[in-house]
Protein backbone atom coordinates (compact mmCIF):
# COMPACT_ATOMS: atom_id res chain seq x y z
CA UNK A 1 0.00 0.00 0.00
CA UNK A 2 2.01 2.94 -1.31
CA UNK A 3 -0.40 5.75 -2.21
CA UNK A 4 -3.65 7.31 -1.05
CA UNK A 5 -6.64 6.21 -3.12
CA UNK A 6 -8.08 9.74 -3.07
CA UNK A 7 -5.22 12.22 -3.48
CA UNK A 8 -2.42 9.81 -4.55
CA UNK A 9 -0.08 11.12 -1.83
CA UNK A 10 2.56 8.64 -0.68
CA UNK A 11 1.59 6.79 2.50
CA UNK A 12 3.79 5.93 5.45
CA UNK A 13 3.81 2.86 7.71
CA UNK A 14 0.51 1.38 8.80
CA UNK A 15 -1.15 2.93 11.87
CA UNK A 16 -2.49 -0.41 13.11
CA UNK A 17 -2.04 -4.07 12.31
CA UNK A 18 -4.21 -6.88 13.70
CA UNK A 19 -3.81 -10.61 13.31
CA UNK A 20 -6.51 -12.62 11.51
CA UNK A 21 -9.40 -13.11 11.50
CA UNK A 22 -10.69 -9.81 10.21
CA UNK A 23 -14.36 -8.79 10.23
CA UNK A 24 -16.40 -7.69 7.20
CA UNK A 25 -19.25 -5.21 6.97
CA UNK A 26 -21.72 -8.11 6.95
CA UNK A 27 -20.20 -9.45 10.20
CA UNK A 28 -18.36 -12.37 8.66
CA UNK A 29 -14.82 -13.41 9.58
CA UNK A 30 -12.14 -13.59 6.88
CA UNK A 31 -8.76 -15.21 7.29
CA UNK A 32 -6.90 -11.94 6.70
CA UNK A 33 -4.85 -9.52 8.75
CA UNK A 34 -6.26 -6.02 9.25
CA UNK A 35 -4.20 -2.95 8.35
CA UNK A 36 -5.04 0.75 8.66
CA UNK A 37 -3.16 3.48 6.76
CA UNK A 38 -3.70 7.23 7.18
CA UNK A 39 -3.06 9.89 4.55
CA UNK A 40 -1.86 13.10 6.17
CA UNK A 41 -2.50 15.10 3.02
CA UNK A 42 -6.29 14.64 2.69
CA UNK A 43 -7.17 12.82 5.97
CA UNK A 44 -8.24 9.65 4.16
CA UNK A 45 -7.87 6.27 5.87
CA UNK A 46 -7.64 3.07 3.91
CA UNK A 47 -6.96 -0.66 4.05
CA UNK A 48 -5.35 -2.98 1.48
CA UNK A 49 -7.35 -4.47 -1.37
CA UNK A 50 -9.07 -7.76 -0.66
CA UNK A 51 -7.63 -10.78 -2.46
CA UNK A 52 -9.78 -11.49 -5.54
CA UNK A 53 -11.96 -8.47 -4.76
CA UNK A 54 -14.00 -8.81 -7.96
CA UNK A 55 -14.83 -12.43 -7.16
CA UNK A 56 -15.72 -11.46 -3.59
CA UNK A 57 -18.39 -8.94 -4.58
CA UNK A 58 -19.67 -11.03 -7.49
CA UNK A 59 -20.16 -14.30 -5.63
CA UNK A 60 -19.48 -13.96 -1.89
CA UNK A 61 -20.89 -10.62 -0.71
CA UNK A 62 -24.55 -11.54 -0.17
CA UNK A 63 -25.94 -8.37 1.34
CA UNK A 64 -29.67 -8.69 2.20
CA UNK A 65 -30.11 -12.00 0.37
CA UNK A 66 -30.83 -14.07 3.50
CA UNK A 67 -34.59 -13.59 3.10
CA UNK A 68 -36.85 -11.56 0.81
CA UNK A 69 -37.42 -8.96 3.52
CA UNK A 70 -33.97 -8.95 5.12
CA UNK A 71 -32.72 -5.50 6.11
CA UNK A 72 -30.25 -4.02 8.56
CA UNK A 73 -31.63 -2.47 11.73
CA UNK A 74 -30.91 1.26 11.89
CA UNK A 75 -32.48 2.13 15.24
CA UNK A 76 -35.33 1.32 17.57
CA UNK A 77 -37.80 3.84 18.96
CA UNK A 78 -39.75 2.20 21.74
CA UNK A 79 -41.24 -0.93 20.19
CA UNK A 80 -40.73 0.34 16.63
CA UNK A 81 -37.81 -0.91 14.51
CA UNK A 82 -36.52 1.41 11.79
CA UNK A 83 -34.45 -0.29 9.09
CA UNK A 84 -31.61 1.18 7.11
CA UNK A 85 -33.15 1.22 3.63
CA UNK A 86 -36.31 2.97 4.86
CA UNK A 87 -34.22 5.71 6.47
CA UNK A 88 -32.17 6.09 3.29
CA UNK A 89 -35.30 6.33 1.15
CA UNK A 90 -36.71 9.01 3.44
CA UNK A 91 -33.56 11.13 3.15
CA UNK A 92 -33.53 10.81 -0.64
CA UNK A 93 -37.23 11.66 -0.95
CA UNK A 94 -36.49 15.00 0.75
CA UNK A 95 -34.17 16.06 -2.10
CA UNK A 96 -35.45 18.41 -4.79
CA UNK A 97 -35.61 16.45 -8.03
CA UNK A 98 -38.17 16.81 -10.77
CA UNK A 99 -41.16 14.62 -11.49
CA UNK A 100 -40.62 11.59 -13.70
CA UNK A 101 -36.89 11.65 -12.94
CA UNK A 102 -34.69 8.83 -14.14
CA UNK A 103 -33.14 7.49 -10.93
CA UNK A 104 -30.22 5.04 -10.88
CA UNK A 105 -29.40 2.97 -7.81
CA UNK A 106 -25.66 2.38 -8.24
CA UNK A 107 -24.44 -0.72 -6.38
CA UNK A 108 -27.64 -1.05 -4.39
CA UNK A 109 -27.85 -4.84 -4.07
CA UNK A 110 -31.54 -5.73 -4.21
CA UNK A 111 -32.19 -1.99 -4.65
CA UNK A 112 -34.48 -2.01 -1.62
CA UNK A 113 -33.83 1.68 -1.00
CA UNK A 114 -34.92 2.49 -4.55
CA UNK A 115 -38.01 0.30 -4.13
CA UNK A 116 -38.99 2.18 -0.98
CA UNK A 117 -38.26 5.50 -2.68
CA UNK A 118 -40.62 4.47 -5.48
CA UNK A 119 -43.39 4.06 -2.90
CA UNK A 120 -42.79 7.64 -1.79
CA UNK A 121 -42.35 8.96 -5.34
CA UNK A 122 -44.27 6.69 -7.70
CA UNK A 123 -43.54 9.02 -10.64
CA UNK A 124 -39.84 8.14 -10.90
CA UNK A 125 -38.34 5.82 -13.51
CA UNK A 126 -36.12 3.33 -11.60
CA UNK A 127 -32.81 1.89 -12.88
CA UNK A 128 -30.28 -0.35 -11.14
CA UNK A 129 -26.63 -1.36 -11.56
CA UNK A 130 -24.59 -3.99 -9.69
CA UNK A 131 -21.34 -5.91 -10.08
CA UNK A 132 -23.17 -9.19 -9.52
CA UNK A 133 -26.16 -10.99 -11.02
CA UNK A 134 -27.23 -12.39 -7.64
CA UNK A 135 -29.92 -9.74 -7.23
CA UNK A 136 -31.54 -10.05 -10.66
CA UNK A 137 -34.32 -12.36 -9.52
CA UNK A 138 -35.38 -9.72 -7.02
CA UNK A 139 -35.14 -6.87 -9.57
CA UNK A 140 -37.22 -8.72 -12.15
CA UNK A 141 -40.27 -8.45 -9.90
CA UNK A 142 -40.46 -4.67 -10.27
CA UNK A 143 -37.70 -3.18 -12.48
CA UNK A 144 -37.99 -3.44 -16.29
CA UNK A 145 -35.29 -5.56 -17.91
CA UNK A 146 -34.01 -2.61 -19.97
CA UNK A 147 -33.50 -0.65 -16.75
CA UNK A 148 -31.08 -3.22 -15.31
CA UNK A 149 -27.33 -3.50 -15.77
CA UNK A 150 -24.74 -5.87 -14.30
CA UNK A 151 -20.94 -5.67 -14.47
CA UNK A 152 -20.88 -2.91 -17.11
CA UNK A 153 -23.10 0.10 -17.77
CA UNK A 154 -24.56 0.72 -21.26
CA UNK A 155 -23.05 3.76 -22.91
CA UNK A 156 -26.55 4.92 -23.82
CA UNK A 157 -27.12 5.57 -20.10
CA UNK A 158 -24.49 8.34 -20.09
CA UNK A 159 -25.79 11.85 -19.36
CA UNK A 160 -29.34 10.57 -18.75
CA UNK A 161 -29.95 10.37 -15.00
CA UNK A 162 -31.57 13.13 -13.00
CA UNK A 163 -30.59 11.46 -9.74
CA UNK A 164 -27.99 8.84 -8.94
CA UNK A 165 -28.07 7.23 -5.49
CA UNK A 166 -25.18 5.25 -4.08
CA UNK A 167 -25.55 4.00 -0.53
CA UNK A 168 -22.54 2.52 1.27
CA UNK A 169 -20.63 1.58 -1.89
CA UNK A 170 -17.64 3.92 -2.21
CA UNK A 171 -16.01 2.56 0.94
CA UNK A 172 -15.74 -0.83 -0.81
CA UNK A 173 -14.08 0.17 -4.08
CA UNK A 174 -10.40 0.12 -4.98
CA UNK A 175 -10.51 3.33 -7.04
CA UNK A 176 -13.16 5.68 -5.63
CA UNK A 177 -12.22 8.61 -7.91
CA UNK A 178 -12.71 6.41 -10.97
CA UNK A 179 -16.18 5.45 -9.73
CA UNK A 180 -17.08 9.09 -9.11
CA UNK A 181 -15.84 9.94 -12.61
CA UNK A 182 -18.18 7.27 -14.00
CA UNK A 183 -21.08 8.63 -11.96
CA UNK A 184 -20.38 12.10 -13.34
CA UNK A 185 -20.69 10.73 -16.88
CA UNK A 186 -24.02 9.06 -16.06
CA UNK A 187 -25.72 12.10 -14.54
CA UNK A 188 -27.30 14.65 -16.87
CA UNK A 189 -26.39 18.35 -16.61
CA UNK A 190 -28.05 19.79 -13.50
CA UNK A 191 -28.57 16.32 -12.04
CA UNK A 192 -27.82 15.22 -8.48
CA UNK A 193 -25.66 12.61 -6.81
CA UNK A 194 -26.66 11.36 -3.36
CA UNK A 195 -24.32 9.01 -1.55
CA UNK A 196 -23.63 7.71 1.93
CA UNK A 197 -20.36 6.43 3.38
CA UNK A 198 -19.49 5.41 6.95
CA UNK A 199 -18.14 8.08 9.28
CA UNK A 200 -15.10 6.66 11.14
CA UNK A 201 -14.95 9.76 13.35
CA UNK A 202 -18.38 8.90 14.76
CA UNK A 203 -18.15 5.13 14.50
CA UNK A 204 -14.48 4.29 14.86
CA UNK A 205 -15.05 0.56 14.48
CA UNK A 206 -15.46 1.24 10.78
CA UNK A 207 -11.70 1.71 10.67
CA UNK A 208 -11.42 -2.03 11.31
CA UNK A 209 -13.93 -3.24 8.70
CA UNK A 210 -11.72 -5.20 6.33
CA UNK A 211 -13.88 -4.82 3.21
CA UNK A 212 -14.20 -1.07 3.76
CA UNK A 213 -11.08 -0.26 1.80
CA UNK A 214 -11.79 3.46 2.17
CA UNK A 215 -12.57 5.22 5.44
CA UNK A 216 -13.71 8.70 4.39
CA UNK A 217 -13.56 11.98 6.27
CA UNK A 218 -15.14 15.29 5.24
CA UNK A 219 -11.77 16.33 3.82
CA UNK A 220 -11.27 13.21 1.72
CA UNK A 221 -14.89 13.34 0.51
CA UNK A 222 -14.32 16.92 -0.64
CA UNK A 223 -11.03 15.98 -2.30
CA UNK A 224 -12.66 13.09 -4.15
CA UNK A 225 -15.43 15.38 -5.42
CA UNK A 226 -12.86 17.96 -6.55
CA UNK A 227 -11.04 15.23 -8.46
CA UNK A 228 -14.22 14.17 -10.28
CA UNK A 229 -15.48 17.71 -11.04
CA UNK A 230 -18.65 17.52 -8.91
CA UNK A 231 -20.03 20.49 -7.03
CA UNK A 232 -20.53 19.79 -3.33
CA UNK A 233 -24.01 20.84 -2.25
CA UNK A 234 -24.04 19.34 1.23
CA UNK A 235 -22.13 16.96 3.46
CA UNK A 236 -23.69 16.08 6.81
CA UNK A 237 -22.82 13.87 9.77
CA UNK A 238 -26.22 14.50 11.40
CA UNK A 239 -28.75 12.83 9.11
CA UNK A 240 -27.54 9.22 9.33
CA UNK A 241 -26.02 7.97 12.55
CA UNK A 242 -22.46 6.77 11.99
CA UNK A 243 -22.34 7.97 8.39
CA UNK A 244 -21.85 10.95 6.13
CA UNK A 245 -24.65 11.87 3.73
CA UNK A 246 -23.44 13.74 0.66
CA UNK A 247 -25.29 15.64 -2.03
CA UNK A 248 -23.34 16.79 -5.09
CA UNK A 249 -24.42 18.26 -8.41
CA UNK A 250 -23.28 18.28 -12.01
CA UNK A 251 -23.47 21.89 -13.13
CA UNK A 252 -21.31 24.77 -14.28
CA UNK A 253 -21.72 26.85 -11.12
CA UNK A 254 -18.40 25.79 -9.60
CA UNK A 255 -17.90 26.43 -5.90
CA UNK A 256 -14.59 26.55 -4.08
CA UNK A 257 -14.18 23.62 -1.67
CA UNK A 258 -12.04 24.06 1.45
CA UNK A 259 -10.18 21.28 3.28
CA UNK A 260 -9.73 23.39 6.41
CA UNK A 261 -10.84 20.60 8.78
CA UNK A 262 -8.22 18.04 7.80
CA UNK A 263 -5.76 18.76 10.66
CA UNK A 264 -8.48 18.11 13.23
CA UNK A 265 -9.60 14.97 11.40
CA UNK A 266 -6.07 13.57 11.21
CA UNK A 267 -5.41 14.06 14.93
CA UNK A 268 -8.82 12.62 15.80
CA UNK A 269 -8.21 9.54 13.67
CA UNK A 270 -4.81 9.01 15.28
CA UNK A 271 -6.41 9.02 18.75
CA UNK A 272 -9.22 6.68 17.74
CA UNK A 273 -6.88 4.16 16.13
CA UNK A 274 -4.64 4.14 19.20
CA UNK A 275 -7.65 3.61 21.50
CA UNK A 276 -8.51 0.29 19.88
CA UNK A 277 -5.33 -1.34 21.17
CA UNK A 278 -6.38 -0.76 24.79
CA UNK A 279 -9.93 -1.97 24.07
CA UNK A 280 -8.68 -5.26 22.71
CA UNK A 281 -6.52 -5.80 25.77
CA UNK A 282 -9.57 -5.14 27.97
CA UNK A 283 -11.58 -7.81 26.13
CA UNK A 284 -8.75 -10.36 26.36
CA UNK A 285 -8.83 -10.06 30.17
CA UNK A 286 -12.38 -11.41 30.38
CA UNK A 287 -11.82 -14.91 31.76
CA UNK A 288 -14.67 -17.40 31.67
CA UNK A 289 -13.60 -19.76 34.47
CA UNK A 290 -16.79 -21.82 34.12
CA UNK A 291 -18.92 -18.68 33.87
CA UNK A 292 -21.59 -18.21 31.21
CA UNK A 293 -21.05 -15.34 28.76
CA UNK A 294 -23.44 -13.62 26.35
CA UNK A 295 -22.62 -10.88 23.85
CA UNK A 296 -25.28 -8.22 23.30
CA UNK A 297 -25.18 -7.52 19.56
CA UNK A 298 -24.58 -10.01 16.74
CA UNK A 299 -23.39 -7.39 14.26
CA UNK A 300 -19.94 -6.03 13.53
CA UNK A 301 -18.94 -5.11 17.08
CA UNK A 302 -20.28 -8.33 18.58
CA UNK A 303 -18.28 -10.29 16.00
CA UNK A 304 -15.15 -8.22 16.58
CA UNK A 305 -15.33 -8.63 20.36
CA UNK A 306 -16.00 -12.36 19.95
CA UNK A 307 -12.69 -12.71 18.09
CA UNK A 308 -10.74 -11.25 21.03
CA UNK A 309 -12.45 -13.22 23.81
CA UNK A 310 -10.26 -15.81 25.46
CA UNK A 311 -13.31 -17.99 26.11
CA UNK A 312 -16.20 -18.05 23.66
CA UNK A 313 -19.74 -16.97 24.62
CA UNK A 314 -22.78 -19.18 25.12
CA UNK A 315 -25.12 -16.82 23.24
CA UNK A 316 -25.44 -13.69 21.18
CA UNK A 317 -28.38 -11.43 22.02
CA UNK A 318 -29.82 -9.20 19.31
CA UNK A 319 -33.02 -7.22 18.75
CA UNK A 320 -33.11 -7.82 15.00
CA UNK A 321 -35.98 -10.10 14.00
CA UNK A 322 -33.82 -11.25 11.06
CA UNK A 323 -31.18 -12.70 13.41
CA UNK A 324 -33.28 -14.14 16.24
CA UNK A 325 -33.40 -17.92 16.58
CA UNK A 326 -30.55 -18.33 14.10
CA UNK A 327 -26.84 -18.90 14.71
CA UNK A 328 -23.88 -16.57 14.26
CA UNK A 329 -20.35 -18.01 14.16
CA UNK A 330 -21.98 -21.27 15.24
CA UNK A 331 -23.48 -19.71 18.38
CA UNK A 332 -27.24 -19.27 18.98
CA UNK A 333 -28.71 -15.78 18.61
CA UNK A 334 -31.58 -14.99 20.97
CA UNK A 335 -33.77 -11.95 21.45
CA UNK A 336 -32.67 -10.11 24.61
CA UNK A 337 -35.96 -10.92 26.35
CA UNK A 338 -35.06 -14.62 26.09
CA UNK A 339 -31.69 -14.16 27.78
CA UNK A 340 -31.09 -17.19 30.06
CA UNK A 341 -31.04 -16.24 33.73
CA UNK A 342 -27.82 -18.18 34.32
CA UNK A 343 -25.71 -15.72 32.27
CA UNK A 344 -22.89 -14.42 34.47
CA UNK A 345 -21.24 -11.93 32.07
CA UNK A 346 -22.97 -9.75 29.49
CA UNK A 347 -20.48 -8.15 27.11
CA UNK A 348 -21.99 -5.18 25.27
CA UNK A 349 -21.04 -5.63 21.60
CA UNK A 350 -21.95 -2.11 20.46
CA UNK A 351 -19.98 0.94 19.36
CA UNK A 352 -17.96 1.71 22.54
CA UNK A 353 -18.42 5.44 22.05
CA UNK A 354 -22.23 5.11 21.99
CA UNK A 355 -22.92 1.92 23.93
CA UNK A 356 -23.78 3.49 27.30
CA UNK A 357 -26.33 5.78 25.72
CA UNK A 358 -27.85 2.96 23.65
CA UNK A 359 -27.93 0.10 26.15
CA UNK A 360 -30.10 0.60 29.23
CA UNK A 361 -28.93 -1.03 32.45
CA UNK A 362 -32.55 -0.84 33.60
CA UNK A 363 -33.60 -3.54 31.10
CA UNK A 364 -35.70 -5.99 33.10
CA UNK A 365 -34.46 -9.01 31.16
CA UNK A 366 -30.85 -8.66 32.43
CA UNK A 367 -30.15 -11.59 34.79
CA UNK A 368 -30.10 -10.53 38.43
CA UNK A 369 -26.48 -11.39 39.24
CA UNK A 370 -25.08 -10.74 35.77
CA UNK A 371 -22.02 -8.50 35.36
CA UNK A 372 -22.51 -6.09 32.45
CA UNK A 373 -19.26 -5.12 30.73
CA UNK A 374 -18.94 -2.08 28.48
CA UNK A 375 -15.80 -1.87 26.36
CA UNK A 376 -14.59 1.68 27.01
Amino acid sequence: MNNCRVCNEKLGKEELKLASPSVTSISENLNLETYIYLCRNCAHCQSPDLPDVTEYYDNNYKISLKTDDFDQLYETKGDTSIFRTEHQATLISELKFKKHSRVLDFGGGKATTLKKLLKKRNDINPFVFEVSRDYKESWDKWIPENNQATYTIPEKWHNTFDLLICNFVLEHVMRPTDILNLMYKLICPGGLLFFTVPNPLDNSGDLLVVDHLNKFTVSSIKQALINSDFNLEEVSDKKFRGAFTVVASKNNNKKQISLDCKKYEISSLERKISKWDSRFEEIKKIDKKNLNIAIYGAGFYGTLFYNFLKHKPNFFLDKSIHLNNKTHLGIPVLSPEKCPQNIDILLIGLNPEKAKSIFQLSNKWIPKNCKVIFVD
